[in-house]
């Protein structure tokens, strides 16, 4: 069972910027190192949500206003559908064939990037599947000085 304990991680928000969707409550499919990661998040301007915590008029009124959206490969990334053009999406994944985010995005005129975390077994990342690592360090490097 993973265990995150992060303080600024809330329920609801008035719309910020960069929002990052966290999956700490799922069973499956989380980042591993997520409380390491938020911190980054953070301190990069990035709120982090719960997309289960919001009802869908929250989701559309939140998304709205939202030019940097992130998160794991999962349905958290469909709110990019609520973004102005020109935003940025960016998918945490692992690095096999699936490219349904980067055509969502694309479509929508948004920016795509993605980054591929270390999982924790051969399960595809899709479904019940595996967890990822994150390199806070690449990341940050890789992907938040573009967005």
């Amino acid at each position: 069972m993973k265990e995150i304990n992060v303080a600024f991680i809330g329920k609801k928000t008035e719309g910020q910027d960069k929002i990052y969707i966290s999956r700490a409550k799922a069973r499956v499919r989380y980042v591993l190192n997520e409380a390491e990661l938020a911190s980054l998040l953070k301190n990069n301007g990035f709120e982090i949500l719960f997309g289960e915590d919001l009802s869908l008029a929250e989701q559309i009124e939140v998304f709205g206003k939202c030019s940097t959206l992130m998160g794991i490969h999962g349905a958290g990334l469909t709110n990019c559908i609520f973004m102005k053009p020109g935003g940025n999406v960016v998918e945490l994944r692992k690095r096999e064939k699936n490219y349904g985010y980067w055509h969502l995005a694309d479509s929508l005129g948004h920016k795509y990037y993605y980054y591929n975390g270390v999982p924790d077994s051969d399960a595809s990342l899709i479904g019940h599947g595996c967890n990822l690592t994150i390199s806070a360090a690449d990341l940050e490097s890789q992907i938040l000085k573009s967005v």
